[in-house]
Formats: C-alpha cells, sequence, structure tokens
C-alpha cells in the first residue's frame, strides 16, 4: 500500500502485544528532510503475529526497510514488514488497521 511508504526507512520504537485484547501496536518515527515524524501503527482484531530473525544477534535500532499490506478475501489486512533485510521481519494479519501520525488518526484500513 503506498500510503505507507513513508514509513520506508523509518525506526520502530516501540512495539506493544496486547494478547487479551488482539491488538498489536507499532511505533515509527522517521525522518524527512530535517522533520521528524511520529507513527503509529495499531492492528485489532490480531489473529497471526510472527516475528524472524535468522540472526541472534542484538540491533542498536529497528529499521523498518520495507512494509507491504494487502486484503484477505476474508477481509483482514496482511501486514509484512521487511527489518533490515529479508527474512528479518514481522508478519500481522488483523480484523483492521489504523494509523496515526503526530497522534491523530489518519484512517483505518481494512
Amino acid at each position: 500500500m503506498s500510503d505507507l511508504d513513508v514509513l520506508w526507512g523509518g525506526v520502530i520504537k516501540q512495539l506493544d502485544l496486547d494478547l487479551a485484547a488482539h491488538v498489536v501496536s507499532i511505533s515509527v518515527e522517521t525522518l524527512t528532510a530535517g522533520v521528524i515524524a511520529r507513527y503509529r501503527l495499531t492492528f485489532t482484531g490480531v489473529t497471526l503475529f510472527t516475528s524472524s530473525d535468522e540472526g541472534s544477534d542484538a540491533w542498536d535500532y529497528v529499521e523498518l526497510t520495507e512494509i507491504r499490506t494487502s486484503t484477505m478475501p476474508s477481509g483482514h489486512v496482511v501486514a509484512e514488514i521487511v527489518l533490515w533485510n529479508e527474512p528479518a521481519g514481522i508478519r500481522v494479519i488483523a480484523e483492521a488497521l489504523s494509523v496515526e501520525v503526530g497522534g491523530q488518526d489518519i484512517g483505518i484500513l481494512a
């Protein structure tokens, strides 16, 4: 989804997983032309959350290299996030994805 292309190259500052509520929230900070923007992706109705990395070395920070989203026939949103390089990444399947920038909701996807 091209609307999320602004996140490419951003830094994941925080990831919250609420197992009881089936919610995953990811905070991303980007720097463009000297301006910092803060985004929050909130996945609700999460049915799948996976994280993968072939290595076990700690990182100094987590770069969101790429994010792709699609919609399943069921209406669920699928988000695939590449961290640094594939196969390191996160995959989320959820009923909905909402996006905030600077604390303001800019919409719900799916």
